[in-house]
């Protein structure tokens, strides 16, 4: 290998946990009318980051250290166990397991991932949503017979849709002061 080969400059492969956790506040928790099509089920989890692997042995090649790095990093990550890995091999290396995916199940593991802002966030949605969803719930009558069964649950989903948007704008609001 010659010193030609090896370059300094950041390949354009290999995100870090910080940026992956970067990119998913930004593209997920922050982007409210994404927030809150996940919570809605209109934007179904699993939500699936590309950890953007090397492709070639010329990549590794040329940016050796980075590869360890990356590999090393994704190793060490709090949440390994949601980094899906593959086995490829490349010319000039032998077989190599990498970091390809980082896979997020739902919005409480989304939030633990996030960081304790993101946690406390979550807790105090869900207990404003409890609370307002049992105080409205009071007025609504419920019928045991199975077949207004699914107007019940279907009255407790727009309940629930209604109370995320409710939420939602209280939060805006409530950081905009």
């Amino acid at each position: 290998m010659t010193k030609e080969m090896i370059t300094t400059e950041t390949p354009n492969w290999g995100l870090m946990p910080a940026a992956v956790i970067t990119q998913l506040k930004k593209r997920e928790w922050d982007n409210l009318p994404r927030l809150k099509a996940r919570l809605k089920n209109e934007r179904a989890f699993p939500i699936v980051i590309s950890l953007k692997p090397p492709k070639t042995g010329n990549e590794l090649l040329n940016h050796t250290l980075h590869f360890h790095e990356f590999v090393q990093a994704w190793r060490n990550f709090a949440f390994a166990d949601m980094v899906q890995w593959q086995h490829n091999s490349f010319r000039h290396f032998s077989e190599q397991t990498l970091p390809v995916t980082l896979i997020i199940p739902n919005i409480q593991v989304m939030s633990e991932i996030l960081g304790a802002s993101a946690r406390q966030q979550l807790k105090d949605w869900q207990k404003k949503l409890s609370y307002l969803h049992t105080e409205i719930s009071k007025g609504m009558p419920m019928s045991s017979a199975s077949s207004t069964d699914k107007i019940a649950d279907s009255r407790q989903e727009t309940l629930f849709f209604a109370l995320i948007e409710i939420c939602s704008c209280v939060s805006c609001l409530t950081s905009a002061l």
